[in-house]
């Protein structure tokens, strides 16, 4: 059992591979094992049309798909919203409305000073200037360790701005990869069998007449 499962995760991996063999098994039984009576070309030609369907559905399933990861509406849908508009008599508009608003802030620093009295003596005078200017001096350092603080946060929010930043360039970078040419197996499949029943559908009455052992017939309307 355990074997089975693991066979099975393994066969998903690659679904169309899978269905690669299940159509060619489906043309080789309609052309050689199944052929159909009286050397009828029905049965090519309907393989060969449904061929190519299939390519051009991986086309139009690419196209849809790549449509829908930009945001686009389906094709229908925007045909009948132009329908609506037009039979109502209005034109509908979709427009993209942006406000923006800044605040600003004011910060204030009271700062203390020692009273000069002009009437005190020399020395309390002198007492009160070295005050004041060792008052100044833890002022300066207050303000320069505020902005080595600010400097520092400035630098974790420029750090953390540009890590968003490219975060965000390399989810866009994967999208668009992932629209260009995420569904490029796909389309390599549905390219491949479209060429097959393009030139199954055209050659179909001479892959009949081959099939039946009629070479010569074929090879003398060359």
């Amino acid at each position: 059992m355990r074997w089975v499962k693991s066979k099975w995760l393994w066969a998903k991996q690659n679904p169309l591979f899978w269905v690669n063999a299940i159509l060619f098994g489906v043309a080789v039984a309609a052309v050689y094992i199944w052929p159909a009576p009286a050397e009828s070309d029905f049965r090519v030609r309907t393989l060969g049309m449904l061929l190519q369907l299939i390519g051009v559905g991986t086309v139009w399933f690419d196209l849809t798909s790549t449509a829908r990861s930009f945001g686009k509406t389906g094709l229908m849908f925007r045909t009948w919203t132009w329908i609506k508009a037009g039979f109502a008599g209005r034109t509908v508009n979709i427009g993209v409305a942006a406000m923006s608003s800044a605040s600003a802030t004011a910060s204030g620093r009271m700062t203390v000073r020692w009273p000069m009295n002009a009437s005190a003596s020399q020395l309390d005078r002198i007492d009160a200037v070295e005050k004041n200017l060792t008052k100044i001096d833890e002022d300066i350092q207050a303000v320069f360790t505020e902005i080595d603080r600010n400097a520092i946060d400035m630098k974790e929010r420029i750090l953390n701005e540009s890590n968003e930043r490219t975060s965000a360039i390399g989810v866009v970078r994967r999208d668009l990869e992932e629209a260009a040419a995420g569904n490029f197996p796909f389309l390599v499949f549905g390219a491949v069998w479209l060429g097959i029943g393009v030139v199954l559908a055209t050659w179909s009455p001479e892959i009949v007449k081959v099939v039946a052992g009629k070479w010569s017939v074929v090879i003398t309307t060359i």
